[in-house]
C-alpha cells in the first residue's frame, strides 16, 4: 500500500504560523547556459579542520537573499490603514537580470480559500542593501514556488546560484540549509540528506467546498535533518560544492500528545523542478503542464463519493465491480478527454501500454508529457475494453 502523506499542506501550516510571529528573446541567451550543473562533488573534509559549511556558505551565500513581506489593512478599532502582519523568508537569485525564486507562502497568506498578497515586498541582498521587489508570478496550488523580480539598476550586479542535478543526490551526503530563520540573515545549518521522497501527495486543485472528489498530485521532496525553521522558507539546500539541490519549503514540526513532536524533518523542492517551474513562470507567467482535462477517483473512493447520490449508481456500477484503475468522475467540457469521448464511469486501466492501477499511476503517467502529445488510453466502459487516443492540452484551472 502506498504511503500517502499530505506534507505540503501540513508543513505550510506550521511555517505560516511561525512567519506571522504549479523564455522570450531577451532570455534565450541565458537559456543557452545550463542552470543545472553536472560537476564533480568536492570533498567536505579539509586538511586544516575547517567546518565543511564554510566553503559552502562562501560559494552560495551571495546568491541568497532575505524576503520581507508586509501586509496592510484596516485597523478594526480606528479604521486606519496599518500593518497587520509582517513575515520574513528567503529567496535564491535565479537569474542576473533580477529574477529571484522563493516559496509561494513567503509572499502570501492563505485565509480560508483566499490568497492574500503583501502590499510591500522587500529583498535584503548579501551586501546589506534593501530593495523593493514585485511578485512576478506564482505556481500555487501546484507547487509552493513563486518568482520575484528586482531592478538590477537598484541592486547592482547579482550572482545567480548554480543548480545541481538532483538525480545525483545521495542519501547521507552533507548539505547545508541557508536562509533567514527568525529574520537572522544568511544563517547556515549543516546536515545530511535523510531521504528522497517520491510519493508525497496533495489534492490539486484544492477541492471546492463540499466536493469530495480527490485528484492527488505527486510531489518529490528532498528530506534533510539540517535545521529548517520559519524564515528558511524559500532559501537554499546546498551540496558540498555550493550548488543548490533544492529550495527549502516545509518542515514537520508537530507530534501527537506525549510524543514530544518531531525534529530534523525538513523538506526541499528538488532543483530540477525549481528550474523548470521558475523558467516557465519567467517566460509565460504560469507553468505549462499537459493534462487530459478530467477529475478522477480511486475505486476505493467511489462508495463515499456516491453516498446519498443514487442517481449516479448506475453510471458507476461497472467501476465499482473492478479492483483497479482510475475512475473518470468528471470530464471538463472542450478538454482532450471530452474530445476523445471519455465519460464519467469509464475506468482508465492503461496509457501507451503502461498499466494504470489507480489515480497515482495516472498522474505519474501524464506528468512530464509534452503539451500536444498524443497518448493511447485503454479504458473499461460498461465492462468492455475500449481504446481511444487523446491529444494532451495545457492544464487550466
Amino acid at each position: 500500500m502506498r504511503q500517502r502523506a499530505i506534507i505540503m499542506a501540513a508543513g505550510l501550516a506550521g511555517i505560516l504560523g511561525g512567519l506571522l510571529g504549479a523564455w522570450l528573446a531577451p532570455w534565450l541567451a541565458a537559456m543557452a547556459r545550463p542552470l543545472v550543473a553536472a560537476l564533480p562533488a568536492v570533498p567536505l573534509v579539509t586538511g586544516d579542520g575547517a567546518s565543511p559549511a564554510e566553503e559552502i556558505a562562501a560559494a552560495v551565500g551571495p546568491s541568497i537573499v532575505g524576503v520581507v513581506s508586509t501586509f496592510r489593512g484596516r485597523d478594526p478599532f480606528t479604521g486606519r490603514d496599518t500593518v497587520i502582519a509582517r513575515s520574513t523568508g528567503s529567496g535564491v537569485i535565479f537569474d542576473a537580470r533580477g529574477f529571484i525564486v522563493t516559496n509561494h507562502h513567503v509572499v502570501s497568506l492563505t485565509r480560508g480559500r483566499t490568497d492574500v498578497h503583501p502590499q510591500l515586498i522587500e529583498v535584503l541582498l548579501a551586501g546589506g542593501k534593501r530593495v523593493r521587489a514585485r511578485l512576478l508570478a506564482e505556481d500555487y496550488p501546484y507547487s509552493d514556488l513563486a518568482v520575484l523580480r528586482v531592478d538590477p539598476r537598484e541592486t547592482g550586479p547579482l550572482q545567480p546560484a548554480r543548480f545541481a542535478d538532483p538525480l545525483r543526490v545521495r542519501v547521507g551526503q552533507w548539505v547545508a540549509a541557508i536562509g533567514n530563520p527568525a529574520g537572522l540573515f544568511r544563517s547556515v545549518s549543516l546536515g545530511i540528506v535523510s531521504g528522497v521522497r517520491e510519493e508525497l501527495f496533495q489534492p490539486v486543485p484544492l477541492p471546492a467546498e463540499g466536493d469530495a472528489v480527490v485528484g492527488d498530485r505527486i510531489f518529490r521532496l528532498i528530506q534533510t535533518d539540517a535545521a529548517i525553521n520559519p524564515g528558511n522558507s524559500g532559501g537554499a539546500l546546498v551540496d558540498g560544492s555550493g550548488r543548490v539541490i533544492g529550495i527549502n519549503t516545509v518542515k514537520i514540526a508537530g507530534g501527537g500528545a506525549g510524543r514530544g513532536g518531531f525534529e530534523g524533518l525538513g523538506f526541499a523542492i528538488p532543483s530540477d523542478d525549481v528550474v523548470r517551474i521558475a523558467r516557465d513562470l519567467v517566460r509565460y507567467g504560469r507553468v505549462r503542464r499537459a493534462a487530459l482535462g478530467l477529475r478522477v477517483a480511486d475505486i476505493a473512493q467511489l462508495p463515499a463519493l456516491l453516498s446519498g447520490r443514487p442517481e449516479l449508481a448506475g453510471r458507476f456500477r461497472h467501476a465499482l465491480a473492478r479492483e483497479n484503475g482510475a475512475v473518470v468522475w468528471r470530464v471538463h467540457p472542450g478538454s482532450p478527454a471530452a474530445r476523445a469521448g471519455l465519460r464519467p464511469g469509464d475506468v482508465i486501466v492503461g496509457i501507451d501500454g503502461r498499466p494504470i492501477a489507480d489515480t497515482v499511476d495516472l498522474v505519474r503517467a501524464i506528468d512530464g508529457r509534452a503539451i500536444g502529445e498524443t497518448v493511447q488510453l485503454m479504458l473499461v466502459r460498461d465492462g468492455r475494453a475500449v481504446g481511444v487516443k487523446a491529444r494532451l492540452a495545457e492544464l487550466r484551472d
